[in-house]
């Protein structure tokens, strides 16, 4: 368990993301439940997959993306369903993913840095 605890805990809230709907309520996946899952699976990748191989360290800031839109898209779904969204509500699920890559990009300076600006790879780095 201390070298996989993070895992085994992220992986039941994923399984327990979709076990849940489909026992209790109406029991079936609605919209505002299906994105619920989305960011389960999404945390659960960021928890195993990023750590477990470095070579992809830039998936913890492309799944970071997808989830920051996936948040977005919670609340617009929340409002209506997938088919009360409106187009202003997509430009908000899209620009929420993309400024989370955009940081990815935007260079840095660290405080008390001499040279100046620097760009931090993104990911986990050994």
């Amino acid at each position: 368990m201390s070298e996989i605890g993070k895992t085994i805990v992220s992986f039941v809230w994923a399984v327990v993301s979709i076990i849940i709907p489909m026992v209790s309520g109406d029991h079936h996946i609605d919209s505002v439940e299906s994105v619920m899952i989305i960011t389960a699976v999404g945390n659960n990748v960021i928890v195993y997959l990023v750590p477990a191989f470095p070579q992809f360290k830039s998936a913890k800031t492309v799944v970071t993306a997808v989830l920051a839109g996936a948040a977005v898209l919670q609340l617009a779904v929340a409002s209506g369903g997938f088919g009360g969204m409106d187009l202003n509500d997509w430009y908000q699920v899209i620009a929420a993913a993309l400024f989370t890559l955009g940081v990815w990009y935007a260079p840095a300076t660290s405080r008390g840095a001499v040279n100046g600006p620097v760009r931090v790879s993104a990911g986990f780095n050994n």
